[in-house]
């Protein structure tokens, strides 16, 4: 659909019920429909980004609501997106093997029998490898020591028969194996940096640029909570959408978290002069950087192309 047949947004009771609020100005001060440039229309790749109230959501089924405000851009100059995932590498010893093994298995029972055929096999692997080293001994001595000495509690006792089959097996020149595994922790939020050259050529152009810069530099921004000070409200939320998306991917609902402003972008003070005293740069560069605000999961690629 074109950009000029876009529906006028309905916004939000909040604005009109806070008529000198800060989101109140700023849209008073620059129109709720932005877009660069002014025939963007015609062209034939663009993004619009819909700026809503923030919402938590815990889910990928997030609600239909009016946007606060649409901004029109091309497609930036990249655009790409990345999956990845978080992974802990950590030692499970004769335990943490033994139950995996156990749960592999498919034993009946559940959890609780799982953790009872690994001790069961923890002790017997224990048993063979202090009996075919001779480490019995030597734990068999630090808990003879330990109750000579008049007592010593469990736990220091314990250290000490611990220290003893530890000296033993590198005495013997072995050492446990620990058993490393890869284990998965969880996907990374989806994050993406968008640039764009803005060039204006006349002055409805250059007061579309500030515009643009205006809204994304306020809606990435909180604000003061208007009943205490002390806390921020959050900023809003940003809605991607690409036109002829269908061979690309959708964005999720995602917050701004950079919003960069290069206005010198040809590498030298380039400026309009609009009249004696009044001059606006020629070229700026726009440079935005996101952050989804849920994670990805097979679901959410299957369902909603993420």
């Amino acid at each position: 659909m074109p950009v000029g047949a876009a529906p006028q947004p309905a916004f939000p009771s909040k604005t009109q019920d806070d008529p000198k609020g800060a989101l109140a100005k700023s849209l008073a001060k620059t129109p709720k429909e932005l877009r660069y440039p002014l025939n963007i229309e015609e062209l034939d790749h663009w993004m619009v980004f819909k700026i809503n109230h923030p919402v938590f959501r815990k889910k990928d089924d997030f609600p239909k609501k009016n946007s606060i405000r649409l901004i029109y851009l091309p497609m930036p100059m990249n655009l790409g997106t990345q999956y990845s995932h978080e992974y802990n590498t950590e030692g499970l010893g004769i335990a943490g093997v033994a139950g995996a093994g156990a749960a592999q298995a498919g034993m009946s029972g559940g959890i609780s029998s799982i953790i009872d055929q690994a001790s069961s096999i923890t002790k017997k692997d224990l048993q063979a490898v202090t009996q075919y080293y001779g480490l019995q001994a030597g734990a068999e001595a630090a808990a003879a020591a330990g109750a000579a000495i008049g007592g010593i509690p469990g736990g220091i006792a314990g250290a000490a028969i611990g220290q003893a089959i530890k000296g033993a097996m590198a005495g013997a020149g072995i050492a446990q194996n620990p058993y490393m595994a890869v284990m998965y922790s969880q996907p990374s939020f989806r994050e993406y940096s968008f640039s764009w050259k803005l060039v204006s050529r006349n002055r409805r152009e250059t007061q579309a640029i500030e515009d643009i810069i205006h809204a994304f530099k306020f809606h990435a921004a909180p604000g003061v909570n208007s009943k205490n000070k002390h806390f921020f409200d959050y900023p809003e939320q940003f809605d991607m959408d690409f036109h002829h998306a269908k061979h690309l991917f959708n964005p999720a609902p995602s917050v701004c978290k950079t919003v960069q402003v290069n206005y010198h972008a040809e590498g030298q003070p380039l400026y309009h002069a609009f009249g004696a005293t009044e001059k606006s740069p020629v070229s700026v560069q726009l440079d935005l950087q996101f952050q989804e605000i849920s994670i990805v999961t097979k679901d959410s690629i299957v369902k909603s192309n993420r």
